[in-house]
């Protein structure tokens, strides 16, 4: 029979398994054939030929890749679950990262591909593009609000170290998870960089388009920088609460949103099918 209280933390391991092992990595694989036929239907006949060489080939490296992965994280929770251990025989919460870091594998294979079809899509355009005369700033590109947010996300996490360094907890770590949040910020701040200045989008003719692609990747990045800071402070009063039981959901639940979001940002973008039709095979990545 089902004991909720002692079963949580296995269902918790299977919902993570499930979903970043199986659904994520299908469903984006799903897209990426989709808008790479949508992309092949309104090519020339050369480049048609070429990308759906490309789409039935695909699926020869990604399908076993993702399968393994699968029977891996399966396998992980079986072992822990029927031996009634944590994971690895070590810790829930690192082995929940462990197996975060092997389902982004495939993800990342995915990214690859996709990278892949905008090289071939490149091969088949022109080299005349159009420039915007004015360069855009990068606060131009982000949504106001998300940057507001993220100021009071930084507000919260910061109030909160604070409220338990005079309320401290077993195990609290004082003021090391401000600097915690520090290489955070750090990370997240030279990957919004990255993206700013990333001017690899030769295939699309259009200004627009690429603002509208780059401006994407840095409001996810941005939603994704929000999420982590909330985390860590939900983390913190979890644990100050003595609601020990809802860390490891809470961590599983963020880090199933970080693969979602990882596997959202470098999918090929649908959005931009219908300017591709209309103006040329390169106008979509």
């Amino acid at each position: 029979m089902l004991n909720w209280q002692s079963d949580l933390p296995y269902l918790v391991i299977l919902m993570q398994v499930v979903v970043t092992f199986a659904v994520v990595p299908v469903i984006s694989y799903l897209r990426f054939v989709a808008v790479a036929q949508k992309l092949a239907d309104s090519a020339d006949t050369v480049a048609q030929t070429v990308l759906a060489q490309y789409i039935r080939n695909s699926r020869f490296v990604f399908m076993p890749l993702t399968l393994a992965c699968l029977a891996f994280g399966l396998t992980v929770f079986w072992q822990a679950y029927t031996s009634r251990n944590e994971l690895f025989n070590w810790d829930n919460q690192a082995g929940l990262m462990v197996l975060f870091f092997v389902a982004i594998i495939p993800v990342l294979h995915l990214i690859l591909q996709n990278k892949k079809l905008f090289a071939i899509m490149l091969q088949f355009t022109d080299s005349i593009r159009t420039a915007s005369l004015k360069p855009v700033k990068w606060y131009q590109l982000m949504s106001r609000s998300l940057l507001w947010i993220l100021v009071m996300a930084q507000v919260l996490l910061i109030a909160t170290v604070f409220y338990f360094v005079m309320h401290p907890f077993k195990g609290f770590a004082g003021y090391t998870n401000l600097l915690g949040a520090l290489v955070l910020n750090v990370v997240f701040i030279a990957t919004l960089l990255t993206i700013y200045r990333n001017n690899k989008f030769g295939a699309i003719k259009h200004p627009e388009q690429r603002r509208v692609i780059k401006s994407k990747l840095l409001d996810v990045n941005l939603f994704v920088w929000i999420m982590a800071l909330l985390n860590l402070s939900l983390t913190l009063w979890l644990s100050g609460m003595q609601w020990l039981e809802f860390k490891l959901l809470a961590q599983s639940l963020y880090l199933q949103f970080a693969i979602i979001m990882m596997a959202y940002t470098f999918t090929l973008p649908g959005s931009l099918i219908n300017e591709h039709k209309q103006l040329s095979p390169a106008t979509t990545i």
